[in-house]
């Protein structure tokens, strides 16, 4: 009995012995699944597809509702989709719920696109959005780096100022100076305002999915803060993708040669 429990003793150390040894093995083979910088952090870099919002499909009408807006915010929000399913022409109406599109105008660093090309390097991912929703806008993630230590000596700008961290295997990236007058997302009718920020935790899942979750803040338009959860697929045929783009100017003249008039809110951010 003493010798049958010895040999027992030994036949699971060996066994754990053997764990040790392949488990290393076999967490590098899950690893190498995820492409990985040179420094051995995920690698962004390619082309993504997809941003949908997640859950049942619905009209902006919905979503408003749907949201934690204070009173300002939701005059805002009502502003911009007051005209929803009304307006029968194809451009140049503030009541076209195209029209933010069509004439011009900036998006907010919330703002994606169906499609985000990403570049990284050590230092920072350089991200340009194509797409219904904000046609083509950039934005740079500094990694390492920390905002000005009085924000208000850096000024308002649509994309805001990001500096980005990792936390193991997410970037942590947090945006603050976002110039307001703008919508998180057109899709969604979600106004900004100017005290308007945002944490975004980068993630590869696989290495076909890139998971972005986004918490926002913004104590002018928002009774507390909220959070939401995009989704997006690699995309390999980059070729013959980048063939279908095309540059374009960040304000685009209406039909009739204007631009959108000095006294919209939406355009002058006030």
């Amino acid at each position: 009995m003493r010798n049958h429990a010895k040999s027992l003793i030994v036949s699971l150390g060996v066994a754990a012995l053997a764990l040790l040894v392949i488990s290393p093995a076999l967490h590098a083979q899950a690893t190498k699944q995820i492409p990985r910088t040179p420094e051995g952090k995920p690698n962004f870099t390619g082309l993504w597809e997809g941003g949908a919002r997640q859950g049942p499909r619905a009209t902006r009408a919905a979503i408003v509702n749907e949201l934690p807006l204070t009173a300002a915010g939701r005059e805002r929000a009502e502003y911009e989709i007051r005209g929803d399913g009304d307006y029968p022409g194809e451009t140049g109406a503030a009541e076209d719920p195209r029209y933010h599109t069509l004439c011009g105008g900036a998006s907010s660093p919330a703002a994606v696109g169906t499609r985000i090309e990403i570049n990284q390097n050590a230092r920072r991912l350089f991200l340009a959005y194509f797409g219904d929703d904000t046609r083509m806008w950039a934005r740079q993630l500094w990694i390492g780096r920390e905002h000005p230590k009085d924000p208000t000596l850096y000024n308002l700008h649509w994309m805001g100022h990001s500096v980005a961290k990792w936390d193991a295997d997410t970037l942590v990236v947090d945006t603050i100076r976002v110039r307001g007058g703008t919508l998180i997302d057109r899709r969604m009718g979600a106004p900004v305002s100017d005290e308007f920020t945002m944490v975004e935790r980068y993630q590869l899942t696989d290495p076909d999915t890139l998971r972005i979750e986004r918490t926002f803040k913004d104590p002018e338009t928002y009774t507390r803060p909220w959070t939401d959860t995009r989704t997006y697929k690699a995309r390999r045929d980059w070729d013959e993708v980048a063939g279908e783009w095309e540059a374009i100017e960040q304000h685009v003249v209406c039909e009739g040669g204007t631009y959108p008039t000095e006294d919209d809110p939406w355009f002058t951010g006030q």
